[in-house]
């Protein structure tokens, strides 16, 4: 065979397979491009979340596919100026403070391939952060209401000398609870010893003294200390705690069981109260409100027993300023 039938049929061999090669279907075609295409995941983080301070947001990265198989899910983003790294498809997570939060998704497969995603958090005020100043307003109106006709009755109610009262007590309840104030993290909450001015205001005067004394100074505590929201939870529980403890206590003339009675109903109230005001309006879950209600319950021992020795004290030492 010569050079010229060689060069002929190496020829006729090339347009042939040009043409079958035209023919073959695409996948046929090019297997090494359709494989690498294939072999990327796709990254779904799902629908943007909308939630309230306190409520959990549950995240969910199962719309993600890929062909051999996804084995890592890690979601990342910045909450309170740290990053937070979470793991697993259906991650949960606790948010306590408002704001926007971009959610990074990144799914990886066996074959080392990756690929992102962005969800967005969207974190709301709840009911008591929207309205509490409404709500504190409201309840400072209703007792000022509350006074002006009391004192229409009783002319010693709002006396020089039990204003001066009120003015101390309120602020010695302000004062000892920012002094002694220890955050709780899981409800933004915080321990004290406040309540120990609250039964001694209930204990050495009047269950009025004793309720809006602890009532409002609490709430003022709260205002200060940047939780503003818990005020009106707290002006009911602590205003409650020193109201019933002031009427207990007077049970045959200040028995000391009547004393003990008042500290612990008082106290019950008071616990009670957070409890459930956490659970329906702040929404901080069952787990947090029961660590919480054990934290109250230690503030209600130390602070009953730091109010009974100071109140027994203040009566023996200065019998005058106790009476009207």
């Amino acid at each position: 065979m010569n050079l010229r039938r060689i060069s002929g049929l190496i020829a006729l061999m090339s347009v042939v397979s040009l043409f079958a090669f035209c023919l073959m279907p695409s996948a046929v075609r090019a297997p090494s491009l359709a494989s690498a295409q294939d072999g990327v995941p796709v990254a779904d983080a799902g629908a943007d979340i909308t939630i309230e301070v306190g409520e959990v947001a549950v995240f969910d990265g199962t719309g993600s596919t890929d062909d051999v198989g996804i084995v890592n899910y890690t979601w990342n983003f910045t909450y309170d100026d740290e990053m937070q790294l979470l793991y697993g498809a259906t991650p949960e997570f606790e948010f306590w403070t408002v704001g926007d939060y971009d959610v990074s998704l990144t799914v990886r497969d066996v074959d080392g391939h990756n690929s992102t995603d962005l969800v967005r958090v969207i974190v709301e005020k709840n009911f008591l952060m929207k309205y509490w100043p409404f709500l504190l307003l409201g309840a400072i109106i209703a007792v000022v209401v509350l006074q002006a006709v009391l004192s229409a009755r009783k002319k010693a109610f709002v006396s020089p000398k039990n204003v001066a009262r009120y003015g101390v007590l309120t602020a010695l309840v302000t004062a000892v609870t920012v002094a002694t104030f220890v955050p709780f993290s899981p409800t933004k909450g915080y321990f004290n010893v406040g309540d120990a001015m609250v039964f001694f205001s209930a204990l050495t005067f009047t269950w009025r003294m004793g309720g809006i004394c602890g009532g409002f100074g609490s709430a003022a505590a709260d205002i200060l200390l940047g939780s503003g929201f818990f005020a009106p939870l707290t002006l009911v529980a602590k205003g409650s705690e020193g109201a019933v403890c002031g009427v207990l206590c007077k049970i045959k003339g200040g028995h000391k069981y009547a004393i003990v009675l008042g500290i612990v109903v008082g106290g019950a109230c008071m616990v009670l109260t957070y409890f459930v005001g956490e659970l329906l309006l702040l929404n901080v879950g069952l787990g947090a409100a029961l660590a919480e209600a054990a934290g109250n319950t230690l503030q209600v021992v130390v602070g009953g027993t730091i109010g009974v020795v100071l109140s027994h004290s203040v009566k023996r030492a200065y019998p005058a300023v106790t009476k009207d």
